[in-house]
């Protein structure tokens, strides 16, 4: 499974290099926290964005991430039902929030 975005529209960035934005801007809650703080708009910002969209669909609840994006809480009692694909879905949704930036996984892999 491969999954494609086009674009968020919020961060742009060159190969190999980052850009550092005059603004931050972007729905909270969606809006990678390390990009918040650094200002330089990375891959992995993207990747964190995907995550926390595949996380608001698997759940049909709205992002809400307490000041620590770590402290994130996304449970809800039906996952456990739920077939071993969508269990995987959220293991990688996950991994696209997981602080610190260096440890989500490449594009590539999302």
């Amino acid at each position: 499974m491969k999954a494609k975005i086009a674009d968020f529209g919020l961060l742009r960035y060159s190969e190999g290099t980052s850009v550092a934005a005059t603004r931050v801007m972007g729905t909270p809650g969606y809006v990678d926290p390390a990009y918040c703080r650094s200002q330089k708009a990375t891959p992995m910002a993207d990747v964190y964005s995907f995550g926390v969209v595949m996380l608001t669909v698997l759940t049909a609840r709205k992002a809400v991430f307490s000041m620590e994006a770590e402290q994130a809480a996304f449970k809800d009692p039906h996952l456990e039902a739920l077939d071993r694909l969508v269990l995987q879905l959220a293991r990688l949704a996950l991994s696209c929030i997981a602080m610190p930036t260096a440890s989500r996984p490449s594009t590539s892999r999302c």
